[in-house]
């Protein structure tokens, strides 16, 4: 799903049951580790929705908790245990928690 946020568009990926990743359109790792036929464009989608709902949340100026948020970040083994999947999703998840 792509989402125009005040920093430009984000491209957020998920399954069923997990969010993958929150990309800035324009950075060099744009949707890294994923291929074409990994990502689907849909214009609704039960986890993305809340996403969303979180961004525009967060950019009213609002708190609010993310700990329930099923991640499931792509990456090396390195990345996916650190939780550095790139910079991207690291750079929206502490505009997020406001960390």
């Amino acid at each position: 799903m792509l989402y125009k946020s005040p920093i430009g568009p984000l491209s957020l990926v998920a399954d069923d049951h997990y969010l993958y990743g929150i990309w800035i359109e324009e950075e060099s790792d744009f949707e890294k580790g994923l291929s074409e036929n990994d990502v689907t464009i849909v214009e609704s989608h039960p986890i993305l929705n809340q996403i969303t709902s979180y961004i525009e949340t967060y950019f009213k100026g609002q708190d609010q908790d993310l700990s329930e948020i099923p991640l499931a970040p792509v990456g090396s083994d390195f990345e996916k245990e650190f939780g550095t999947t790139c910079e991207e999703f690291l750079l929206v998840r502490q505009l997020l928690m406001g960390k």
